[in-house]
C-alpha cells in the first residue's frame, strides 16, 4: 500500500511542476515537445514501481492480495 501512495504522491508533484513549466513556456514553439517529454516521464513514474516489484521476484498477485489484506485490516483499526 505504501508503494501505491508513494507513486501517487510522486506523480502528483510532478504534474504540478509540469503544469508550472508548461505555463511558463505556453507561448513558445517548444510547448508540444515539453508536453511529450512530460508525458513520457509520467508513464515512467507510474510503471516503475511495478518493475521494481517484478525485479524483486514478488508475484503481482501475491502483492495485490497482501495489499488488499493490509487495507482490510487497517479499516478495522487492527494492525
Amino acid at each position: 500500500m505504501k508503494e501505491i501512495l508513494l507513486m501517487v504522491q510522486r506523480v502528483t508533484v510532478f504534474i504540478l511542476i509540469a503544469t508550472l513549466v508548461t505555463n511558463i513556456f505556453s507561448g513558445t514553439e517548444y510547448k508540444k515537445y515539453l508536453q511529450y517529454a512530460m508525458g513520457l516521464i509520467v508513464i515512467v513514474l507510474v510503471v516503475s514501481p511495478f518493475f521494481k516489484l517484478i525485479s524483486r521476484g514478488i508475484d503481482l498477485r501475491e502483492w495485490t492480495d497482501l495489499t488488499i489484506q493490509e487495507g482490510i485490516s487497517g479499516e478495522d483499526g487492527r494492525d
